[in-house]
């Protein structure tokens, strides 16, 4: 659910943590969660010189040399695959993560999708 997507950020922010990052593997599912979150997230698509805001929607590809507090990795259609290309986008995207890391796969936007989350400290 999107709202449990709110929920744990606002928990991160609570907790301290300066910049958090949810990062999908497309651009695709990153328009599609900023679209469905209450605030206005911003994406970020590489061509930035500097990002300002504490939390980010950042494609998996478009992540690699940054680092955040938090780091939450959603899938809305597919996971990542066993191919080549995916495993480094999920690495990337897993080493990003500086103090806490979020996975989870978001099956329908809206009130009535369904999240699965697993955390890791």
């Amino acid at each position: 659910m999107v709202h449990a997507i709110e929920n744990l950020l606002k928990i991160q922010i609570a907790s301290g943590y300066k910049s958090i990052a949810l990062v999908g593997k497309t651009l695709k599912e990153c328009q599609l969660l900023k679209e469905s979150l209450s605030t206005p997230y911003e994406i970020l698509l590489g061509d930035e010189t500097l990002y300002e805001g504490q939390v980010l929607i950042v494609p998996s590809y478009v992540s690699k040399g940054l680092e955040f507090d938090v780091v939450f990795i959603f899938n809305i259609y597919e996971g990542y695959s066993d191919e080549d290309l995916d495993l480094k986008l999920l690495y990337v995207a897993i080493t990003r993560a500086r103090h806490r890391l979020f996975r989870m796969r978001i099956q329908g936007l809206g009130d009535s999708s369904e999240l699965n989350t697993n955390s890791d400290s």
